[in-house]
């Protein structure tokens, strides 16, 4: 019985997985429970159908007090369970709890947000916080920064001070209590008294009288530095007239500078820059006094140039090296000349070389006496008119009558300058030039030398113009040193051989030729060498170190690498190397180097004596082929030998007979030639065994691709050997991209021979064509040539049965109508009107029919046919219905099938057409039929019956 006031209620289910009802569905108070999701639902009073529990657990929001506070914790009743209003503890949407009034934890409470060892205060509202400045580990209370609302007592470790003055030195009062000022300040660097802002260490100033140090000693002696108001400096005893004054008095000053830089002695009154003065004769002079065996001497100093007058000391050498004992001496420091004179006028100059200068202050370089305005004068007119020594001497010659000028050492003449202005040296004749020189058995021609500070060379000039220089490079060549040989041309500098044929020429740009007279670089080298590469080139570039593996002549190049001019030279090497070890083979490589920042130069290509070029690795020993090899397993490969081919090999080379792997690990190789592509791969192996290659992939002359065989006709071939299934992936990887792949099944799929459509983003096979060509989708199982779970869903289309490719059946949808019928719907069998059909309709159009006729069947037919109930074999559910054999014999039309024997052998197909059917919508128009007999008959009885009670 339903409880009063109640009403029962109806309870549908589904087993449809995700399924919802629609609120048409169900009538307000009804439920709906999905069995495969586990979900109850029901229709509320407003039409909306809800969820009302869940196997998952439940969803949706839960629902309070209706004058619940906002963001307030929820609280329960600890008799009745139910939510309790108004709590004063307040969760705020940032997660901060107010409210509160006290927390109490029986364990340790936790807050996050907060770190160890830091202090906990709170904030301006209220809320904890810590901060790294200040820090507890349970002993020590560790602050980076402490600021004191009142000042920290000296008892306790303080000043006592609120404030300081800024760079204030802190003293000790009279009081004991510390103080600061602006009197006494120190920055850090310098100490001001009386100023804030000293600009020296030590920096004393006064705004009012003279600013004074004074050191003291005794209470007696007092000595002074002041600066005076008056803009003088004194050092003294007191403060007096004057610009800097030493002395013990103002009035009786011993010496002053005054603010002119003019310094006085014995007086106040300047006559110079130095002025000494003195009651008498002897205090006027200056006197330099030195000891009895000492150098005295003055040393009188300039911007330019400094002078020293004196008497050396009793060993010499004191003042001037070289000088005598007690000698007077005169001479300039640096390299500046020393000048008499007579009347105010240069008489004579000694320059810094020491070239006497007689009425000329410059007299040429080299020249020991230089004489302008006159001349030296030897009024013999034959003799030896220059001699130097009285035995073995040497002696210069002049005769005025022969107009010879002979020089000789060792009473023997050396060299004569004869009257046709040629000079000979070694001999007294010309030997056919303006210079003969002829010289002793194992002596040079001629030798030139020069002292430390100068340079030796021989100028050569045409037409009184300097065309060529050769002799000590510092005197021709900026910068060079003063031990090297120099070759200086004005223009070109030309080398030649064999009667004057040039043979090299450095231009006046600096550019070296040789066989060339234009060369255009700075080194040009042409010959007729031809397409020979068997002989010597145009330059050789030979190591003469003893033979040994990589040793090899080489060519460097080098740049400069900073703005301080800093060159490296070896930027960049190329060297033709022996390449190997063995005497007499001079098989060679070239090799080419490169330095990296702040390291040492390394090879980085080899071109190997085979013609194979290493990229970062020496060539392996390629045979038959010319190889590119690049890093450690990179190669790129054809044959000299005509072959059409190009090879890509990693981690492998030819040897002549096999591939070898250079490291151990895999292998792979990519052949292209005779209009075909070719990949190979290998297993992991060992370095320096053979490797065993697979073809593994072609795309042949004629645009097949074969994954997995050597050859096919196919456009697209996928093989595997074995349980391996031949897959094809077929994967978008974007947003709500699958994973899909298309096999040819072997035992990884389950049973081999399958052509398997698989989702493997769901891991789900999807579809399977087995290999009796039964197509199966949902299901692994072939009930059919088609089995098809979960059914079929066509979009405006049809399903199409056909026998030999002609069809036979056919099923169409829409969305309002369904049809199963022949090839052309001329007999069909429908469901119309997708809202409203309750039943099968069936094709009955006149315009389709013919050799109608009335029907024969009727009521006796019908009174012949035996209702009966059943159960089919194997199955437990009671039906109703006829048994076809008995109606075929009454009604053949009825009945479908042929009705032969079953046998085990039969397929399907063979079995539905042995099997009798009925088509019961047949039985309508004979019931129909028998209905109108019958009432026809009721009819008749019922007039017989009228006429009877008619007569009564």
């Amino acid at each position: 019985m339903a409880q009063t006031g109640y009403t029962p209620i109806s309870l549908y289910y589904t087993t449809t997985a995700a399924g919802v009802p629609l609120a048409a569905n169900l009538v307000s108070g009804e439920l709906a429970i999905n069995i495969t999701d586990g979900k109850l639902f029901y229709k509320n009073a407003g039409n909306v159908v809800t969820l009302l529990a869940s196997s998952s657990g439940a969803t949706g929001d839960v629902v309070g007090p209706a004058s619940a506070t906002d963001n307030a914790l929820v609280r329960f009743d600890a008799t009745t369970g139910k939510l309790i209003q108004n709590s004063v503890g307040i969760l705020s949407d940032a997660g901060i709890l107010t409210g509160l009034t006290g927390i109490t934890s029986s364990g340790t409470v936790t807050f996050s947000g907060l770190t160890a060892g830091r202090v906990i205060y709170t904030t301006s509202g209220g809320q904890l916080t810590n901060d790294a400045n200040l820090v507890y580990n349970g002993t020590t209370l560790t602050a980076n920064t402490l600021n004191l609302t009142n000042p920290l007592g000296t008892t306790y470790g303080g000043t006592g001070l609120t404030s300081f003055t800024a760079n204030g030195v802190v003293y000790a009062s009279s009081s004991s209590v510390l103080a600061t000022g602006s009197a006494l300040t120190f920055d850090g660097t310098n100490l001001g008294i009386g100023t804030t802002s000293p600009g020296s260490a030590l920096e004393v100033k006064r705004t009012s009288g003279n600013s004074q140090i004074a050191v003291n000693y005794n209470d007696t002696n007092t000595g002074r530095i002041v600066a005076a108001s008056n803009g003088n400096f004194y050092i003294g005893t007191s403060v007096g007239a004057g610009s800097v004054v030493i002395g013990n008095t103002a009035n009786a000053d011993a010496m002053t500078l005054d603010n002119s830089g003019s310094l006085l002695v014995g007086t106040t009154t300047a006559a110079g820059k130095v002025t000494f003065a003195g009651s008498g004769t002897a205090s006027q002079t200056l006197t330099l006094n030195g000891t009895t065996t000492g150098a005295n001497f003055a040393r009188i100093t300039s911007s330019g140039a400094d002078g020293v007058i004196g008497i050396e000391s009793s060993a010499g050498s004191a003042i001037m090296s070289g000088s005598s004992a007690n000698a007077t001496v005169l001479y300039t420091v640096g390299a500046t000349s020393l000048q008499f004179g007579t009347n105010s006028t240069t008489r004579a100059t000694i320059d810094s070389s020491g070239n006497l200068g007689v009425g000329t202050s410059s007299p040429a370089s080299g020249s020991r006496l230089a004489i302008s305005g006159g001349a030296l004068n030897f009024p013999e007119t034959s003799g030896r008119d220059i001699l130097w020594g009285t035995s073995s001497y040497v002696y210069i010659t002049g005769n005025q009558g022969t107009g010879v000028l002979a020089m000789g050492t060792g009473s023997t003449e050396r060299m004569r300058l004869d009257s046709s202005g040629n000079l000979n040296v070694g001999v007294t004749s010309t030997q056919g030039g303006r210079l003969s020189i002829v010289a002793g058995a194992s002596q040079p021609y001629a030798s030139f030398d020069s002292p430390t500070s100068g340079y030796a060379y021989t100028l050569l000039r045409y037409n009184n113009t300097p065309y060529a220089y050769f002799g000590q490079a510092s005197g021709l060549i900026g910068g060079a040193s003063d031990t090297n040989f120099a070759l200086r041309a004005e223009n070109a500098l030309l080398f030649a051989t064999g009667g004057g044929n040039e043979r090299a020429r450095i231009d006046s740009s600096g550019n070296l030729g040789i066989g060339t007279s234009s060369p255009t670089a700075k080194l040009d080298v042409r010959s007729a060498i031809g397409t020979s590469v068997d002989s010597s080139q145009n330059i050789n570039l030979i190591d003469t170190t003893s033979y040994a593996l990589g040793n090899g002549g080489g060519v460097s190049f080098g740049y400069v690498f900073n703005t301080g001019g800093s060159v490296i030279a070896r930027a960049a090497v190329v060297k033709g190397i022996k390449e190997n070890a063995t005497d007499g083979n001079y098989a060679s490589a070239l090799t080419f180097s490169t330095t990296a920042n702040s390291a040492s130069t390394t090879e980085k290509m080899r071109l190997d004596s085979s013609g194979n070029l290493g990229l970062g690795v020496t060539p392996s020993a390629w045979s038959g082929f010319r190889a590119l090899q690049i890093g450690g397993t990179t190669s790129l490969w054809s044959s000299t030998s005509g072959n059409s081919s190009s090879f890509y090999t990693n981690n492998g080379y030819f040897n002549g007979s096999d591939r070898i792997y250079l490291t151990d690990g895999f292998a792979s190789e990519y052949i292209q030639g005779s209009g075909q592509h070719i990949w190979y791969t290998a297993p992991f192996g060992t370095a320096s065994n053979a490797i065993n290659f697979t073809q593994a992939m072609t795309l042949d002359a004629s645009g097949n691709l074969v994954i997995g065989d050597t050859s096919s006709s196919s456009g697209l071939s996928l093989v595997r050997s074995g349980s391996t299934t031949a897959e094809l992936k077929l994967s978008q990887t974007g947003t709500g991209g699958r994973d899909y792949r298309i096999g040819s099944t072997g035992s990884g799929y389950g049973s081999a021979g399958n052509l398997i459509f698989y989702d493997a983003t769901a891991v789900a096979e999807r579809m399977r064509l087995d290999a009796s060509g039964n197509l199966l989708v949902g299901t692994t199982t072939a009930l059919d040539p088609l089995t098809v779970t979960n059914g079929i869903t066509t979009n405006g289309g049809g399903l199409d049965f056909a026998t030999s490719g002609v069809k036979n059946w056919q099923v169409i949808g829409n969305a309002t109508d369904f049809y199963i019928g022949d090839q052309t719907l001329t007999r069909y069998a429908a469901l119309t009107g997708i809202t409203t059909f309750t039943a099968w309709t069936f094709v009955s159009d006149e315009r389709l029919k013919e050799n109608i006729e009335p029907l024969n069947y009727g009521i006796n037919e019908v009174m012949q046919l035996r209702p009966t109930r059943y159960k089919f074999k194997n199955e437990e559910q009671t039906n109703i219905g006829f048994i076809a054999q008995e109606v075929k014999q009454i009604i053949p039309e009825m009945v479908t099938g042929s009705g032969g024997d079953f046998y085990e052998k039969d397929t399907a197909e063979q079995r539905a057409n042995k099997t009798l059917g009925i088509g019961k919508e047949t039985l309508i128009p004979i019931l129909v039929k028998a209905i109108q007999e019958q009432q026809a008959l009721i009819q008749s009885l019922t007039d017989r019956i009228t006429q009877l009670e008619n007569k009564l």
